[in-house]
């Protein structure tokens, strides 16, 4: 409660009969006087209360630690090596040589002079291939129309692997000399090639 001071017209008023009687025919009269009222004036506060409060939660920590892990596992290591090994076999070689005469009638002194010709050795290899063999049969197919039906051979083929052997030549050559008689007068000339076939044994590379 806070006093305060409060001006106040204060205005004396009696009765109309009372006034009259003792003051016939005047107005009221009014006069100023202080006056101490108690009054209630509400002031509007704002008032904090603070208060505390506890929570709790549960929190994971993911904690590495270093680590040795022995991982074990086959391996194959394939080694693979071919060994040849000499053997002595016997084939057939073909062997051609150049031949050089001297062709004429003309009599003379005979000479024997060197004259290079070529020689060439063939041998055969035989070998085994893979080829496709056709293996065809007859068959009778039905074959019908607006008149009827009818048989007709038809051929039918399917191909096979069949392994044959087969034979490569194998042609060397190299140039010789060889002695070469007749007259001195007459020229030297290309003849017949001299062939003939001789059995040899060589060497053949085999592998175990």
């Amino acid at each position: 409660m806070i006093p305060s001071r409060l001006w106040t017209l204060i205005c004396f008023v009696v009765s109309l009969e009372q006034f009259s009687r003792a003051q016939p025919n005047r107005t009221p009269r009014c006069m100023e006087k202080v006056m101490l009222v108690d009054e209630l004036e509400y002031d509007t506060r704002i008032k904090c209360h603070h208060s505390y409060g506890k929570s709790c939660f549960n929190t994971y920590i993911t904690v590495f630690k270093p680590a040795t892990e022995t991982v074990c596992k086959d391996e194959y290591d394939k080694k693979c090596y071919i060994d040849y090994s000499q053997t002595a076999v016997n084939v057939d070689v073909e062997i051609c040589q150049d031949n050089l005469v001297r062709n004429c009638d003309i009599d003379g002194e005979e000479i024997c002079t060197d004259e290079h010709v070529t020689v060439c050795e063939t041998t055969y290899q035989e070998y085994q291939v893979d080829e496709d063999n056709p293996i065809c049969d007859t068959v009778q197919e039905e074959v019908c129309d607006d008149e009827g039906c009818k048989n007709i051979p038809k051929q039918v083929c399917t191909l096979a692997v069949k392994t044959s052997n087969k034979v490569k030549p194998d042609t060397k050559c190299r140039r010789i000399a060889i002695p070469v008689c007749g007259p001195e007068s007459c020229p030297l000339t290309l003849g017949e090639p001299i062939c003939k076939t001789e059995t040899k044994t060589v060497n053949d590379n085999s592998f175990l």
